[in-house]
């Protein structure tokens, strides 16, 4: 029942069905080379940091000891996205250099306007979830992180300055593989060991 309630929540919410929109916008636009560049933008803001906007406070939690299977999961989840959103800012760079000054001057514009957009709702929706937590401010600031990161896959400068973002979160954006001792999890991270057949000996105990 409340996996159904949040789902019709979803569906009415308004600034979700607003990025929803703003996306598919771009990407049911997709009609020339230039467009496709735009639509690759886009791809790559979804999954570079709107993607991560819900979940600062899972990993602010999980690197305080609590949910930390879920902290694990979502490390596992963010490690894929942060593949997507450079391996398709790298071919949105090959094909940015393609064109000419005077269309670069135009999709820059016109990038800029699609990042504002959904930076502007981004920051709706975050008061919306973080509205009682007291943690907005940080999370927001986390986003204009994540937003910068999205415009150094595709090759542009920071837009935004940053304050520090809060270590134990800054942490959990970590791709690098995590291990951990027997009792607690098992990790993130694929390893390769060597396992040999049993054998009636090894049974024998002298």
């Amino acid at each position: 029942r409340e996996i159904d309630e949040l789902f019709d929540w979803i569906e009415t919410e308004e600034t979700l069905q607003r990025k929803a929109e703003l996306i598919l916008e771009q990407y049911e636009n997709t009609k020339d080379e230039k467009s496709l560049y735009l639509s690759m933008v886009t791809s790559v803001f979804l999954e570079s940091f709107l993607f991560y906007s819900g979940f600062f406070y899972p990993l602010f939690l999980a690197g305080q000891g609590k949910m930390v299977a879920s902290g694990e999961i979502i490390s596992l989840i963010l490690r894929d996205e942060s593949l997507h959103g450079k391996y398709i800012g790298l071919l949105a760079q090959e094909k940015y250099n393609a064109f000419s000054d005077e269309v670069k001057k135009e999709l820059d514009e016109k990038m800029y306007e699609i990042f504002n957009k959904l930076m502007e709702n981004e920051i709706n929706y975050t008061k919306l979830i973080y509205a009682e937590s007291g943690m907005e401010n940080e999370v927001i600031n986390f986003l204009k992180y994540n937003a910068n990161r999205a415009l150094e896959n595709l090759g542009f400068d920071n837009y935004y300055e940053v304050e520090p973002i809060n270590p134990i979160v800054l942490n959990g954006l970590s791709t690098e593989t995590k291990t951990h001792d027997f009792f607690s999890t098992k990790g993130n991270g694929y390893q390769k060991g060597i396992y040999e057949e049993l054998e009636d000996e090894d049974f024998i105990v002298e």
